[in-house]
């Protein structure tokens, strides 16, 4: 009886995370802003050179095996731990996962480029809470035209 009991109280740990695991949420829209926070630093926690160029890239893809498609890269680096946001609009249905990295230009706009592994929304490690989230953007079927009042006895 006891190993009955053992057995299915892992049996019920299993679903429990099974459960937990697959708990995402999404956004309806096709306009919103991201938020994200960074350090403001190299990956070695170095403050990035006077000189270099740094900034964010801004993306999104059709599911978690889609092909990245970069909305921007205007968000500069502009100091130690701060929060940034970025306003996206999605021009495509579907439903999308939403990711940023950081880039690093040695030397200026020319130099040579670093880049961070891309955060992306489906990546418990990268998002607030472990929650994972994504965007679902779907057109609304057209408005009805010459709508009147139609005198039928």
């Amino acid at each position: 009886m006891k190993k009955v009991f053992e057995l299915l109280l892992v049996i019920m740990i299993l679903l429990f995370f099974a459960s937990n695991a697959s708990a995402q949420t999404w956004h309806q829209l096709n306009q919103g802003t991201l938020q994200w926070e960074h350090p403001g630093t190299l990956s070695n926690g170095d403050p990035i050179p006077a000189g270099d160029t740094a900034f964010f890239r801004v993306w999104i893809k059709l599911g978690m095996e889609g092909i990245p498609i970069e909305l921007s890269n205007d968000v500069q680096i502009v100091g130690i731990d701060q929060t940034y946001t970025k306003p996206i609009t999605v021009s495509d249905e579907g439903r999308f996962f939403a990711g940023v990295d950081a880039v690093r230009w040695v030397g200026g706009d020319s130099g040579i480029e670093q880049a961070s592994t891309v955060a992306w929304s489906y990546d418990p490690a990268s998002v607030t809470n472990g929650e994972i989230w994504g965007i679902e953007s779907y057109y609304a079927p057209a408005a009805p035209t010459q709508f009147a009042y139609a005198n039928v006895p």
